[in-house]
């Protein structure tokens, strides 16, 4: 679990390091998180979507803050997520019934897609499972999974530019938190062997930015 104080202190060094907001995304969260979420709040939540969030997740929005600063453009508040679901659910079914949301449904995927031919020629049901943490930017957006055998991990969905939907891995798509660390220039070289909670994906970030400004490196948004 991420704990309030560290989490607070080190954005807090981070903002004082990054004045300018050099840093990817910095621009739009400027290192400020939004007040956590009451217990209250959190599980209405969870029942409209018929879903008990992640550990970790939870803990976050509840005692370290809901929305703001965080991976690419920031962290996408829970109650923006669920209202995405909410709206994604009644443009696909309408007349939905309460706590039958797709984020209940549990995630299709126990291995990625990766690219377009794969994309085209798969033929599985929706991406369903997953609640929306924010986004990298192009279509590329990280997801939590809530639902199914993959449920606590970070996800990425790329449909955007057929990028593919595959776990958030370090070797493979650590890039996204520092473009120093570089990627692997085929699909075929992406193994995407390993898995990362919610708050080892938000450690990674905190790591590589706090690493970047150290270096004297960053990635404006442009």
């Amino acid at each position: 679990m991420l704990d309030q104080s560290t989490v607070h202190h080190r954005l807090e060094n981070l903002a004082g390091r990054d004045p300018e907001f050099t840093i990817f995304g910095s621009e739009s969260h400027r290192y400020r998180l939004g007040p956590p979420l009451p217990e209250k709040r959190v599980a209405e939540f969870e029942r409209e979507i018929g879903v008990e969030l992640p550990a970790d997740y939870r803990s976050f929005v509840t005692t370290v803050g809901n929305g703001g600063a965080g991976p690419g453009y920031g962290l996408t508040p829970l109650e923006t997520a669920v209202g995405y679901v909410r709206r994604e659910d009644e443009r696909k079914r309408p007349g939905q019934r309460r706590g039958g949301s797709s984020a209940a449904q549990a995630f299709p995927l126990g291995s990625p897609v990766l690219g377009p031919e794969e994309l085209d020629a798969y033929s599985g049901p929706d991406f369903t499972g997953v609640i929306s943490l924010g986004g990298y930017g192009c279509g590329i957006d990280p997801h939590l999974v809530v639902s199914g055998a993959e449920s606590g991990h970070v996800w990425i969905l790329d449909l955007a530019s057929d990028g593919g939907v595959y776990p958030f891995a370090l070797i493979e798509t650590g890039h996204l938190h520092d473009e120093a660390r570089g990627y692997p220039s085929t699909f075929a070289e992406m193994a995407f062997a390993t898995r990362l909670s919610f708050s080892e994906w938000y450690e990674d970030w905190l790591e590589s930015t706090e690493r970047q400004l150290a270096n004297g490196t960053s990635v404006r948004d442009s």
